[in-house]
């Protein structure tokens, strides 16, 4: 029976080596801890806006399987239509946008859906959800009074929540297309012009009702807005 037991394992010892060579890769999480680099092109059917088209990109860090960090910034202001395009009230315009956002997986872990073996990367899908706060600066396009009314862009605080899918390409490199709504209260023109000497500010005779006067350019209301748009980038990923 001695005898036996090292015969036993000169034999079982290359084998166990052998079988730990061929066993295959283990799954991981491709993006973790990785920094990536998104540019994306759009299109937001704005309500009761000239905005349509835009252009934008993403900062993100991915600190665990479930959960990554992003800056979001997108521009509108260069492929706004003219006025002319909608001449109806009410009417604004959007310049840019800016969030920090938190962005979840929650399917990470489960092979093919944000984690592959190592050469099995192509195809795999990663669908995700976010949300965050952020600035968008907008204003109103003068139609009620267009003589004396002119607007300044407007800073105002928004909510993002979204849904997305990314579709690997490479271990660095993959597709998304997310849906992302902005949400906030939009400051509209005033569709009361008002009643006073329409004189220059500082002028005899002007008054705080002269339509000259711009805190009678808004309407006292601001108005919920929900900003559906629509995004296809390409992720580019950086890190080990």
């Amino acid at each position: 029976m001695k005898l036996y037991a090292p015969i036993l394992v000169l034999v079982l010892c290359p084998a166990l080596s052998w079988a730990e060579e061929d066993a295959p890769p283990q799954s991981r999480t491709l993006a973790l801890h990785r920094v990536e680099l998104r540019p994306y092109v759009g299109w937001a059917p704005w309500p009761d806006s000239l905005t349509g088209a835009f252009v934008g990109g993403d900062v993100g860090y991915r600190l665990g399987p479930v959960v990554a960090l992003e800056l979001d910034g997108a521009l509108y202001a260069p492929f706004n239509a003219g006025e002319a395009a909608k001449p109806a009230y009410p009417l604004n315009e959007t310049q840019s946008s800016g969030a920090f956002d938190f962005v979840f997986f929650p399917l990470a872990g489960l092979a093919g859906f944000g984690s592959a073996r190592e050469g099995g990367e192509a195809g795999t899908l990663e669908p995700f959800v976010l949300g965050g706060f952020g600035l968008v600066r907008t204003r109103p396009v003068a139609v009620v009074d267009p003589m004396n009314r002119s607007y300044d862009w407007n800073n105002i605080i928004d909510l993002d929540v979204g849904v997305g899918l990314r579709a690997f390409v490479t271990r660095w490199l993959a597709f998304d297309l997310e849906v992302r709504d902005l949400v906030y209260g939009e400051k509209r023109e005033s569709s009361i012009v008002a009643t006073g000497l329409d004189v220059p500010v500082g002028a005899p005779g002007y008054s705080a009702n002269s339509p000259t006067n711009p805190t009678t350019w808004y309407d006292s209301s601001t108005h919920l807005t929900n900003a559906i748009q629509v995004r296809l980038g390409a992720s580019f990923f950086v890190g080990p």
